[in-house]
């Protein structure tokens, strides 16, 4: 018998995530907020870092995993299915170390970047899969799809392209506005996202640093028009703001004077996931909760979205999950290798000009 009902494998995940907000106390649910998730030890819920990077193969900073070449040349491939079996080695590395080092982290990856790469000074050219749409949002879907496969209704790992959106230029990357004109936002820098949602169906998002048309993202409509309510997010997972962008916003952005002010709005218009210091996030919503500012409803709600994707990882399964067998022996394997060493021979790009305008060939 499961020690408590959100704990049994046997029933609908939503029943179970309705279980398991009845029983979290507002203090405890305030603690979900930061992307540092804190522990409810009373619950046998564990602490959980929400984030880690996987672009071209799963981030350890202490020990070595498979490497493939950077996003860049991944989309010179013009390979879907190569893609797909990418994003299938780094969920499986991923796991394998979530599963060998204290499971804490590591398993809601912050990937792919599908920024439009319009600007080649851009500090994360190396890191998107070029200026074309179509191509990103293909490519992106694959990748995204081979992490995300499932397994008994679990994933290994979870994806959130970044970073929603027209974040493409390096100066003032975390103050500026980016200037859109409803053209270029529906059919350029909008449309990787909503194909990625709708062929691959992400389980997160991270918002950019920078604003759009005077709005900073982390609060823009935009979020919830967009990604929240026609890509469907909300009803399967969880939207996060980029490292210190809630802070920034006050201290940056200088778009309100107070944080209260920000988790509002941020609340409001879909962001659910606080990546910041979280004493100063959890600070931040005692305060809103006791001005009304915010209600335990809004609340539960953004918590949930959290709490959705940590249970399609598996973490609050009975008796453990699905993939818990994953060890060492995944990381780096032979088959892995031979796969990172075909990206790189599909990468190469040779241009050939047979010969010039005037009939010339050229050496």
């Amino acid at each position: 018998m499961c020690r408590f009902k959100f704990n049994d494998k046997n029933l609908d995940d939503e029943k179970r995530l309705d279980d398991l907000m009845d029983r979290l106390t507002v203090e405890e649910k305030t603690g979900f907020i930061p992307t540092w998730n804190q522990a409810v030890e009373r619950l046998g819920i564990s602490e959980y870092g929400i984030g880690g990077e996987g672009a071209h193969g799963f981030v350890s900073r202490e020990e070595c995993s498979t490497t493939f070449p950077q996003t860049i040349a991944l989309a010179s491939t013009w390979n879907r299915e190569l893609l797909e079996k990418i994003g299938s080695v780094i969920s499986l590395e991923a796991r394998a170390f979530y599963n060998t080092h204290d499971r804490k982290g590591g398993l809601c990856l912050w990937f792919p970047t599908i920024d439009m790469e319009r600007n080649p000074l851009w500090g994360r050219t190396e890191e998107g899969y070029g200026e074309d749409p179509y191509l990103t949002g293909e490519l992106a879907s694959s990748i995204i799809r081979g992490c995300q496969a499932e397994t008994d209704g679990r994933v290994k790992a979870t994806c959130a392209p970044k970073h929603f959106f027209a974040n493409n230029n390096e100066k003032d990357r975390c103050t500026c506005s980016c200037s859109v004109t409803p053209r270029n936002m529906h059919e350029y820098f909008l449309e990787p996202f909503e194909r990625v949602f709708k062929k691959a169906a992400p389980y997160s998002v991270m918002t950019s640093y920078n604003s759009v048309n005077g709005i900073p993202m982390i609060q823009n409509p935009m979020l919830k028009k967009i990604i929240i309510e026609k890509c469907g997010l909300g009803k399967r997972g969880h939207a996060v703001c980029d490292g210190g962008d809630f802070s920034q916003n006050v201290e940056l952005h200088h778009y309100y004077e107070s944080h209260e002010k920000t988790l509002q709005a941020a609340f409001r218009n879909g962001a659910d996931a606080m990546t910041d210091n979280p004493e100063l996030v959890c600070s931040t919503i005692k305060f809103a909760l006791d001005k009304g500012m915010i209600s335990e409803k809004e609340l539960d709600e953004h918590v949930r979205n959290i709490l959705r994707v940590r249970m399609k990882l598996g973490m609050f399964d009975e008796n453990g999950c699905v993939f818990d067998d994953i060890g060492k022996g995944c990381i780096c394997m032979q088959s892995s290798a031979e796969l990172a060493f075909q990206s790189c021979a599909e990468s190469v790009v040779l241009l050939k000009n047979e010969k010039s305008g005037d009939g010339e060939k050229l050496l």
